[in-house]
Protein backbone atom coordinates (compact mmCIF):
# COMPACT_ATOMS: atom_id res chain seq x y z
CA UNK A 1 0.00 0.00 0.00
CA UNK A 2 1.37 3.42 -0.96
CA UNK A 3 1.80 5.88 1.89
CA UNK A 4 0.30 9.33 1.46
CA UNK A 5 1.80 12.70 2.28
CA UNK A 6 5.32 14.03 2.33
CA UNK A 7 7.72 11.27 3.53
CA UNK A 8 9.92 13.71 5.46
CA UNK A 9 7.00 15.26 7.36
CA UNK A 10 5.45 11.86 8.02
CA UNK A 11 8.64 10.29 9.41
CA UNK A 12 9.54 13.36 11.44
CA UNK A 13 6.07 13.42 12.98
CA UNK A 14 6.35 9.76 13.92
CA UNK A 15 9.61 10.43 15.74
CA UNK A 16 8.24 13.48 17.56
CA UNK A 17 5.10 11.65 18.69
CA UNK A 18 7.17 8.71 19.92
CA UNK A 19 9.62 10.92 21.79
CA UNK A 20 6.78 12.85 23.40
CA UNK A 21 5.08 9.63 24.49
CA UNK A 22 8.28 8.24 26.03
CA UNK A 23 8.90 11.49 27.91
CA UNK A 24 5.32 11.62 29.19
CA UNK A 25 5.52 8.01 30.41
CA UNK A 26 8.76 8.80 32.22
CA UNK A 27 7.89 12.14 33.82
CA UNK A 28 4.30 11.32 34.77
CA UNK A 29 3.61 7.58 34.95
CA UNK A 30 6.95 6.34 36.29
CA UNK A 31 7.28 9.30 38.64
CA UNK A 32 3.95 8.39 40.22
CA UNK A 33 4.85 4.72 40.56
CA UNK A 34 8.35 5.35 41.91
CA UNK A 35 7.42 8.20 44.24
CA UNK A 36 10.29 10.27 42.83
CA UNK A 37 10.29 12.98 40.20
CA UNK A 38 12.14 11.49 37.26
CA UNK A 39 13.84 14.28 35.35
CA UNK A 40 16.75 14.84 32.96
CA UNK A 41 18.26 17.60 35.12
CA UNK A 42 17.67 16.69 38.80
CA UNK A 43 20.14 19.36 39.96
CA UNK A 44 17.59 21.96 38.86
CA UNK A 45 15.46 20.90 41.83
CA UNK A 46 18.00 19.52 44.31
CA UNK A 47 21.75 20.11 43.86
CA UNK A 48 22.48 17.37 46.44
CA UNK A 49 20.12 14.75 45.08
CA UNK A 50 22.86 12.23 44.28
CA UNK A 51 24.14 12.13 47.87
CA UNK A 52 20.79 11.84 49.62
CA UNK A 53 19.72 8.36 50.82
CA UNK A 54 16.15 8.86 49.60
CA UNK A 55 16.04 11.74 47.10
CA UNK A 56 12.66 12.99 45.95
CA UNK A 57 14.06 13.77 42.49
CA UNK A 58 16.23 11.41 40.46
CA UNK A 59 18.19 11.41 37.21
CA UNK A 60 16.33 9.83 34.30
CA UNK A 61 17.58 8.90 30.87
CA UNK A 62 14.40 8.96 28.82
CA UNK A 63 16.11 11.56 26.61
CA UNK A 64 17.93 8.57 25.09
CA UNK A 65 14.75 8.12 23.08
CA UNK A 66 15.78 11.21 21.14
CA UNK A 67 19.38 9.99 20.82
CA UNK A 68 18.08 6.79 19.26
CA UNK A 69 16.37 8.81 16.54
CA UNK A 70 19.46 10.82 15.58
CA UNK A 71 20.76 8.27 13.03
CA UNK A 72 17.26 7.91 11.55
CA UNK A 73 16.83 11.68 11.40
CA UNK A 74 20.24 12.03 9.75
CA UNK A 75 19.22 9.50 7.13
CA UNK A 76 15.82 11.01 6.28
CA UNK A 77 17.34 14.50 5.98
CA UNK A 78 19.84 13.09 3.50
CA UNK A 79 17.11 11.14 1.71
CA UNK A 80 14.60 13.95 1.33
CA UNK A 81 16.54 17.22 1.57
CA UNK A 82 20.10 16.58 0.38
CA UNK A 83 19.61 14.08 -2.43
CA UNK A 84 20.10 16.72 -5.09
CA UNK A 85 23.14 18.29 -3.41
CA UNK A 86 26.72 17.65 -4.34
CA UNK A 87 28.62 14.60 -3.16
CA UNK A 88 31.10 16.69 -1.17
CA UNK A 89 28.35 18.40 0.82
CA UNK A 90 26.70 15.09 1.63
CA UNK A 91 30.00 13.56 2.75
CA UNK A 92 30.66 16.56 5.00
CA UNK A 93 27.12 16.30 6.35
CA UNK A 94 27.47 12.62 7.24
CA UNK A 95 30.93 13.11 8.73
CA UNK A 96 29.74 15.98 10.93
CA UNK A 97 26.63 14.19 12.14
CA UNK A 98 28.49 10.94 12.77
CA UNK A 99 31.09 12.77 14.85
CA UNK A 100 28.33 14.53 16.77
CA UNK A 101 26.53 11.27 17.47
CA UNK A 102 29.78 9.64 18.61
CA UNK A 103 30.35 12.50 21.05
CA UNK A 104 26.83 12.21 22.45
CA UNK A 105 27.22 8.45 22.92
CA UNK A 106 30.56 8.98 24.70
CA UNK A 107 29.19 11.80 26.86
CA UNK A 108 25.92 10.18 27.85
CA UNK A 109 27.56 6.77 28.11
CA UNK A 110 29.81 8.21 30.79
CA UNK A 111 26.76 9.43 32.71
CA UNK A 112 25.18 5.98 32.43
CA UNK A 113 28.23 4.38 34.01
CA UNK A 114 28.57 7.10 36.65
CA UNK A 115 25.01 6.70 37.87
CA UNK A 116 24.62 2.97 37.17
CA UNK A 117 21.90 3.53 34.58
CA UNK A 118 23.00 1.05 31.90
CA UNK A 119 19.97 -1.21 32.25
CA UNK A 120 17.61 1.75 32.36
CA UNK A 121 19.15 3.07 29.15
CA UNK A 122 18.56 -0.24 27.40
CA UNK A 123 14.97 -0.25 28.67
CA UNK A 124 14.36 3.26 27.29
CA UNK A 125 15.77 2.30 23.91
CA UNK A 126 13.55 -0.77 23.85
CA UNK A 127 10.45 1.22 24.83
CA UNK A 128 11.24 3.79 22.14
CA UNK A 129 11.47 1.11 19.46
CA UNK A 130 8.19 -0.46 20.59
CA UNK A 131 6.32 2.86 20.68
CA UNK A 132 7.72 3.90 17.30
CA UNK A 133 6.37 0.68 15.79
CA UNK A 134 3.05 1.29 17.55
CA UNK A 135 2.83 4.82 16.13
CA UNK A 136 3.53 3.46 12.65
CA UNK A 137 0.94 0.72 13.08
CA UNK A 138 -1.67 3.16 14.40
CA UNK A 139 -1.24 5.18 11.21
CA UNK A 140 -0.95 2.38 8.66
CA UNK A 141 -2.69 -0.68 10.07
CA UNK A 142 -6.31 0.57 9.96
CA UNK A 143 -5.98 1.46 6.28
CA UNK A 144 -4.39 -1.90 5.46
CA UNK A 145 -7.04 -3.85 7.32
CA UNK A 146 -9.85 -1.78 5.79
CA UNK A 147 -8.67 -2.96 2.37
CA UNK A 148 -9.33 -6.61 3.32
CA UNK A 149 -12.68 -8.29 2.61
CA UNK A 150 -14.80 -8.55 5.73
CA UNK A 151 -14.64 -12.33 5.78
CA UNK A 152 -10.86 -12.35 5.52
CA UNK A 153 -10.51 -9.76 8.27
CA UNK A 154 -12.76 -11.79 10.56
CA UNK A 155 -10.80 -14.96 9.73
CA UNK A 156 -7.51 -13.34 10.67
CA UNK A 157 -8.94 -12.01 13.90
CA UNK A 158 -10.21 -15.47 14.81
CA UNK A 159 -6.81 -17.01 14.01
CA UNK A 160 -5.10 -14.48 16.23
CA UNK A 161 -7.63 -14.96 19.03
CA UNK A 162 -7.44 -18.75 18.87
CA UNK A 163 -3.66 -18.75 18.86
CA UNK A 164 -3.57 -16.30 21.77
CA UNK A 165 -5.78 -18.45 23.99
CA UNK A 166 -3.96 -21.69 23.17
CA UNK A 167 -0.57 -20.12 23.87
CA UNK A 168 -1.86 -18.84 27.22
CA UNK A 169 -3.25 -22.28 28.04
CA UNK A 170 0.28 -23.68 27.77
CA UNK A 171 2.38 -20.74 28.95
CA UNK A 172 0.51 -19.96 32.17
CA UNK A 173 0.73 -23.47 33.72
CA UNK A 174 4.29 -23.83 32.43
CA UNK A 175 5.41 -20.65 34.18
CA UNK A 176 3.40 -21.12 37.35
CA UNK A 177 3.91 -24.85 37.90
CA UNK A 178 7.02 -25.65 35.89
CA UNK A 179 9.15 -22.55 36.49
CA UNK A 180 7.94 -21.18 39.83
CA UNK A 181 7.02 -24.54 41.38
CA UNK A 182 3.49 -23.55 42.39
CA UNK A 183 0.79 -26.18 42.91
CA UNK A 184 -2.11 -26.62 40.54
CA UNK A 185 -5.04 -24.56 41.77
CA UNK A 186 -8.73 -24.43 41.02
CA UNK A 187 -8.27 -21.03 39.40
CA UNK A 188 -5.54 -22.35 37.11
CA UNK A 189 -7.65 -25.36 36.14
CA UNK A 190 -10.66 -23.14 35.33
CA UNK A 191 -8.43 -20.84 33.31
CA UNK A 192 -7.03 -23.66 31.18
CA UNK A 193 -10.48 -25.23 30.83
CA UNK A 194 -11.69 -21.92 29.41
CA UNK A 195 -8.72 -21.08 27.20
CA UNK A 196 -8.45 -24.42 25.38
CA UNK A 197 -12.04 -24.78 24.06
CA UNK A 198 -12.27 -21.08 23.20
CA UNK A 199 -8.98 -21.26 21.30
CA UNK A 200 -9.99 -24.42 19.44
CA UNK A 201 -13.41 -22.98 18.59
CA UNK A 202 -11.87 -19.77 17.25
CA UNK A 203 -9.44 -21.72 15.04
CA UNK A 204 -12.26 -23.96 13.82
CA UNK A 205 -14.37 -20.95 12.86
CA UNK A 206 -11.40 -19.40 11.08
CA UNK A 207 -10.91 -22.60 9.09
CA UNK A 208 -14.62 -22.64 8.26
CA UNK A 209 -14.44 -19.08 6.94
CA UNK A 210 -11.48 -20.05 4.79
CA UNK A 211 -13.35 -22.93 3.20
CA UNK A 212 -16.41 -20.95 2.15
CA UNK A 213 -16.54 -18.66 -0.86
CA UNK A 214 -15.07 -15.16 -0.30
CA UNK A 215 -17.52 -12.41 0.43
CA UNK A 216 -16.43 -8.92 -0.63
CA UNK A 217 -19.56 -7.19 0.62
Amino acid sequence: MTEHGDPFSRDLTRMLVTFGAVTLIDWVVLSIFSGELRFWFPVWFDPQWSTRPEPWVTYSQSYLSGVLFLPLLTWIVDRDLLRACGKGLRIAYWATLTAGLAFIVWWKGGLMVEHGKQREAVAWLGLTAILFCAVWAAQELPARLAALPRRELLRRLLLSLGGFFLVLAVADPLLQVGVHGLDWSVDLFIEVAFFVPVGVAALALAQRLRSVAPNHS
